[in-house]
C-alpha cells in the first residue's frame, strides 16, 4: 500500500553522529571543533533531558553547498590539479 505524501507534513530528516561523519567526511572530534568554532551546523537535542542529538539534514546540505561554493570562489580550494 502506498502512502499519499501530500497528506504528510514535510519534516526535516535528522541525522545522527555516525551519519553526519559519513556525510561530512570528517570525524567526531573535528565535527565538534567546527561546531564550537561556528563553522559547522549545531546539533539539536532530540529527547528532553537526554543526551541524544542529531543534525537537520537540510542544514548539513546547506553547509556542504557553501563549502563547494567557497572552493569554486577560491579556484579549487588550494589543491593543485595535474
Amino acid at each position: 500500500m502506498r502512502r499519499n505524501t501530500a497528506e504528510r507534513p514535510n519534516f526535516p530528516r535528522l541525522l545522527r553522529l555516525r551519519d553526519v561523519e559519513r556525510f561530512a567526511g570528517i570525524r567526531r572530534t573535528q565535527i565538534y571543533q567546527h561546531v564550537q568554532d561556528g563553522t559547522f551546523p549545531r546539533p539539536i537535542k532530540i529527547t528532553d533531558g537526554g543526551r541524544a542529538i542529531a543534525w537537520p539534514e537540510e542544514e548539513l546540505v546547506a553547509w556542504r553547498e557553501e563549502r563547494l561554493a567557497a572552493r569554486d570562489r577560491n579556484d579549487g580550494g588550494g589543491h593543485e590539479r595535474s
